[in-house]
C-alpha cells in the first residue's frame, strides 16, 4: 500500500491551479436580459396570458440545448421574460 499512495478527488482539487483573475475582466451575471421581455417572446407588452405561454413554448424550443441551442437567446432568458410577463398581467 506505500507503493501506491490513494489519490482523491479532493486531493486533485486542492492541488489544482486556477488562472490569476488579474489579466481580464470580469464577467458579472446580472439575471437581466438587455432586451424589454415582450420583446425577447416577440409579442406586445399587455399580450394575454395564452399568448405569452405560447410564445414561450415556441421560443424556449430554439433555446433548449437539446435542439440544437440555437435561439438568440439563451433558456434563462425566455423563462425571465415569460415570468416577467405573466406577473406583468396579473
Amino acid at each position: 500500500m506505500s507503493n501506491r499512495p490513494v489519490k482523491t478527488g479532493q486531493d486533485e482539487f486542492a492541488t489544482a491551479r486556477l488562472p490569476p483573475g488579474d489579466d481580464e475582466e470580469a464577467i458579472v451575471a446580472t439575471g437581466e436580459t438587455a432586451q424589454e421581455p415582450h420583446e425577447v417572446l416577440g409579442g406586445t407588452p399587455d399580450a394575454p396570458e395564452a399568448t405569452v405561454k405560447g410564445a414561450f413554448r415556441e421560443h424556449v424550443k430554439d433555446a433548449h440545448a437539446d435542439h440544437g441551442g440555437n435561439g438568440e437567446h439563451s433558456v434563462a432568458e425566455v423563462k425571465n421574460a415569460r415570468d416577467a410577463l405573466l406577473e406583468g398581467s396579473r
